[in-house]
Protein backbone atom coordinates (compact mmCIF):
# COMPACT_ATOMS: atom_id res chain seq x y z
CA UNK A 1 0.00 0.00 0.00
CA UNK A 2 1.53 3.05 -1.05
CA UNK A 3 1.34 5.95 1.88
CA UNK A 4 0.81 9.91 0.18
CA UNK A 5 2.60 12.48 1.86
CA UNK A 6 -0.54 14.64 1.60
CA UNK A 7 -2.62 16.13 4.41
CA UNK A 8 -5.88 14.55 5.51
CA UNK A 9 -7.77 17.89 3.93
CA UNK A 10 -5.86 17.47 0.96
CA UNK A 11 -6.44 13.70 0.63
CA UNK A 12 -10.15 14.37 1.11
CA UNK A 13 -10.15 17.37 -1.16
CA UNK A 14 -7.99 15.18 -3.86
CA UNK A 15 -11.00 12.22 -3.62
CA UNK A 16 -13.98 15.15 -4.03
CA UNK A 17 -12.34 16.01 -6.71
CA UNK A 18 -12.15 12.51 -8.42
CA UNK A 19 -15.45 11.86 -6.83
CA UNK A 20 -17.63 15.07 -7.88
CA UNK A 21 -18.55 13.99 -11.29
CA UNK A 22 -19.37 10.31 -10.42
CA UNK A 23 -22.41 11.71 -7.70
CA UNK A 24 -24.63 13.83 -7.11
CA UNK A 25 -25.55 12.84 -4.18
CA UNK A 26 -23.76 12.42 -1.07
CA UNK A 27 -25.16 9.53 0.70
CA UNK A 28 -24.59 7.36 -2.81
CA UNK A 29 -20.78 8.27 -2.55
CA UNK A 30 -20.68 7.36 1.12
CA UNK A 31 -22.90 3.98 0.46
CA UNK A 32 -19.80 3.69 -2.61
CA UNK A 33 -17.21 4.46 0.06
CA UNK A 34 -18.65 1.81 2.59
CA UNK A 35 -18.83 -0.94 -0.01
CA UNK A 36 -14.81 -0.25 -0.82
CA UNK A 37 -13.66 -0.04 2.15
CA UNK A 38 -15.71 -2.99 3.74
CA UNK A 39 -18.06 -0.76 6.64
CA UNK A 40 -20.30 1.77 6.48
CA UNK A 41 -18.95 5.32 6.25
CA UNK A 42 -20.74 8.08 7.56
CA UNK A 43 -18.37 10.56 6.79
CA UNK A 44 -15.16 11.43 4.81
CA UNK A 45 -13.84 12.74 7.59
CA UNK A 46 -14.32 9.93 9.94
CA UNK A 47 -11.51 8.51 7.68
CA UNK A 48 -8.08 7.18 8.54
CA UNK A 49 -5.01 8.71 5.71
CA UNK A 50 -4.79 5.25 4.96
CA UNK A 51 -8.30 4.57 3.97
CA UNK A 52 -8.38 8.39 2.08
CA UNK A 53 -5.27 6.94 0.10
CA UNK A 54 -6.91 3.56 -0.68
CA UNK A 55 -10.21 5.24 -2.09
CA UNK A 56 -7.94 7.56 -4.34
CA UNK A 57 -5.98 4.39 -5.56
CA UNK A 58 -9.20 2.85 -6.39
CA UNK A 59 -10.53 5.41 -8.12
CA UNK A 60 -8.21 6.29 -10.23
CA UNK A 61 -7.01 2.55 -11.29
CA UNK A 62 -10.05 0.74 -10.42
CA UNK A 63 -8.33 -1.34 -8.14
CA UNK A 64 -9.62 -2.52 -4.62
CA UNK A 65 -7.67 -2.53 -1.48
CA UNK A 66 -6.84 -5.10 0.18
CA UNK A 67 -7.45 -4.76 4.08
CA UNK A 68 -6.41 -8.36 4.94
CA UNK A 69 -2.60 -6.93 4.70
CA UNK A 70 -3.48 -4.97 8.12
CA UNK A 71 -4.27 -8.24 10.20
CA UNK A 72 -1.10 -10.53 8.42
CA UNK A 73 -0.21 -11.91 11.87
CA UNK A 74 3.04 -13.55 13.52
CA UNK A 75 1.67 -16.95 14.70
CA UNK A 76 4.68 -16.95 17.35
CA UNK A 77 3.43 -14.10 19.10
CA UNK A 78 1.34 -15.01 21.89
CA UNK A 79 -0.39 -11.20 21.43
CA UNK A 80 -0.80 -12.00 17.90
CA UNK A 81 -2.77 -15.22 18.60
CA UNK A 82 -4.94 -13.01 21.08
CA UNK A 83 -6.00 -10.51 18.64
CA UNK A 84 -6.91 -13.67 16.29
CA UNK A 85 -9.17 -15.10 19.08
CA UNK A 86 -10.87 -12.32 19.96
CA UNK A 87 -12.11 -11.84 16.36
CA UNK A 88 -13.19 -15.06 16.21
CA UNK A 89 -15.24 -14.61 19.31
CA UNK A 90 -16.80 -11.48 17.73
CA UNK A 91 -17.69 -13.34 14.57
CA UNK A 92 -15.32 -12.78 12.73
CA UNK A 93 -14.64 -16.13 11.18
CA UNK A 94 -12.97 -17.44 7.81
CA UNK A 95 -16.44 -18.77 5.99
CA UNK A 96 -14.48 -22.02 4.70
CA UNK A 97 -12.65 -22.81 7.56
CA UNK A 98 -14.97 -21.10 10.73
CA UNK A 99 -12.15 -22.40 13.23
CA UNK A 100 -10.42 -19.57 11.89
CA UNK A 101 -10.90 -15.62 11.80
CA UNK A 102 -11.69 -13.67 8.68
CA UNK A 103 -8.66 -11.50 8.12
CA UNK A 104 -10.78 -9.65 6.04
CA UNK A 105 -13.06 -8.66 8.61
CA UNK A 106 -9.89 -8.31 10.77
CA UNK A 107 -8.31 -6.04 8.69
CA UNK A 108 -10.81 -3.88 7.28
CA UNK A 109 -11.51 -3.06 11.23
CA UNK A 110 -7.65 -2.58 11.81
CA UNK A 111 -7.22 -0.07 9.20
CA UNK A 112 -10.38 2.03 9.99
CA UNK A 113 -11.12 5.33 12.51
CA UNK A 114 -12.60 2.49 14.96
CA UNK A 115 -8.93 1.51 15.62
CA UNK A 116 -7.29 2.78 18.51
CA UNK A 117 -3.75 2.62 16.36
CA UNK A 118 -3.94 4.13 13.06
CA UNK A 119 -1.90 3.62 9.94
CA UNK A 120 -0.15 0.46 10.84
CA UNK A 121 -0.42 -3.03 9.70
CA UNK A 122 -0.57 -5.58 12.76
CA UNK A 123 2.93 -6.64 12.05
CA UNK A 124 3.95 -3.31 13.05
CA UNK A 125 2.18 -2.65 15.49
CA UNK A 126 4.32 -3.06 18.83
CA UNK A 127 3.55 -4.73 21.88
CA UNK A 128 1.93 -1.93 23.63
CA UNK A 129 -0.12 -0.87 20.68
CA UNK A 130 -1.21 -4.30 20.21
CA UNK A 131 -2.28 -4.43 23.65
CA UNK A 132 -4.66 -1.18 22.96
CA UNK A 133 -5.68 -3.56 19.91
CA UNK A 134 -6.87 -6.30 22.39
CA UNK A 135 -8.47 -4.14 24.99
CA UNK A 136 -10.75 -2.58 22.04
CA UNK A 137 -11.43 -6.11 20.58
CA UNK A 138 -11.91 -7.27 24.34
CA UNK A 139 -14.76 -4.62 25.31
CA UNK A 140 -16.76 -4.58 21.88
CA UNK A 141 -16.95 -8.83 23.01
CA UNK A 142 -18.24 -7.69 26.22
CA UNK A 143 -20.29 -5.35 24.71
CA UNK A 144 -22.00 -8.20 21.70
CA UNK A 145 -22.44 -10.40 24.62
CA UNK A 146 -24.62 -8.02 27.20
CA UNK A 147 -27.11 -7.83 24.61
Amino acid sequence: VGFSMKSKPQLIQHLMAICQPKYSDRNARLADFGKILGYKVISTTNLTEIELSELIHCYTTGELPNPTIYAYFDNDNPQHKKVLSLAIQLGWRNEFNPKFANLHILGCWIKSYRCPVTGKVLKQMDAKEVSKLIVALEQMVIKKFKR
